[in-house]
């Protein structure tokens, strides 16, 4: 102003305005800086909730394969003892009917009579009822 003549030392503005258009603009940024910052924290969230799913399935698979672990090292034990035994109780009456068969002077047909004749001895004891005893075929020709 001063090129025109005027000279102003100081002015006071009662009333500065902006347009609609800039408040609506400002407006809507502030909506969308909020929207970054809502959108970024769900974000977040879902993150974390993902890990935690990722680990709580990775410790419940790792769960899993110690039951199963424990399980089959059990089997492996009850197999390996019920083994152990039918060989012990098979070595000790291969064993014992090996002494019978040396002590009374037995051959191999009449050891196995008298094992079979044991066994239905035995079979029969419990139930009471005397039985006609009838040797298998395999022996009658030995016996005839």
């Amino acid at each position: 102003m001063s090129t025109e003549g005027a000279l102003v030392e100081s002015f006071q503005l009662l009333d500065v305005g902006v347009t609609a258009a800039f408040n609506d603009v400002r407006a809507r940024q502030q909506a969308a800086t909020q929207e970054v910052q809502r959108a970024t924290a769900d974000l977040n969230v879902a993150s974390i909730n993902a890990a935690s799913s990722v680990l709580a399935a990775q410790q419940e698979a790792a769960l899993i394969v110690s039951q199963a672990t424990v399980s089959a090292q059990q089997l492996q034990l009850t197999t390996d003892a019920t083994g152990a035994s039918l060989n012990a109780r098979y070595t000790a009456e291969a064993v014992s009917y090996k002494n019978l068969q040396l002590t009374l002077n037995l051959t191999t047909p009449e050891l196995l009579a008298l094992i079979w004749l044991d066994a239905q001895a035995e079979a029969y004891s419990s139930s009471g009822v005397t039985p006609t005893v009838r040797l298998p075929a395999s022996l009658e020709a030995e016996f005839a």
